[in-house]
């Protein structure tokens, strides 16, 4: 009967070491799990503090004490592309002449109204299409085919849509 009693005491302690806590000082966190370390119902780590276990040194669980905590070196990124870039040749210099400016041409086409009231466009035989200046607007008729020797001039600023012919002569195309 002693036995007995003693063995209800020993469950009761363990019990009772476990209420108020979660999971800690008893293995499972259930009622009648067995305490970990220490004397019975007592609620100490199984290891204490300053005996060299993790949390004395500050080394992750499951080092071996005294070994120093190491940081893990990040891998280096792949390689964005296996191919180096072209090597570019240097510039021999500035250009002789200058490469942006437009040259004389002549252009035949259709005359035909712009896309603004008052505007008149030579819409060319290859497709392309230019202002014609006002000083044309009484010459030339809409509807006619024209050859027309001129120079685009982009930097004109017109009323018109598109790019201005500065138009030095112009005749009809037969």
């Amino acid at each position: 009967m002693r036995a007995a009693a003693v063995a209800g005491l020993v469950l009761l302690g363990g019990a009772v070491a476990g209420c108020g806590e979660q999971g800690g000082g008893a293995q499972g966190g259930g009622p009648g799990a067995v305490p970990t370390g220490g004397a019975l119902g007592a609620s100490t780590p199984a290891t204490p503090p300053g005996d060299g276990g993790p949390a004395a040194t500050g080394t992750p669980a499951g080092t071996p004490a005294g070994t120093p905590a190491t940081t893990p070196t990040p891998t280096p990124p792949p390689p964005l592309s296996s191919t180096s870039p072209p090597v570019l040749a240097r510039p021999s210099g500035p250009p002789k002449a200058p490469t942006d400016v437009p040259t004389a041409r002549t252009i035949t086409g259709t005359v035909r109204e712009g896309v603004e009231p008052g505007c008149l466009e030579l819409v060319a035989d290859d497709g392309g299409s230019w202002v014609l200046p006002e000083r044309l607007r009484g010459a030339v008729e809409v509807g006619a085919r024209v050859r027309v020797q001129g120079t685009p001039s982009p930097q004109l600023v017109s009323p018109c849509a598109g790019t201005v012919l500065s138009v030095s002569s112009w005749a009809p195309a037969g």
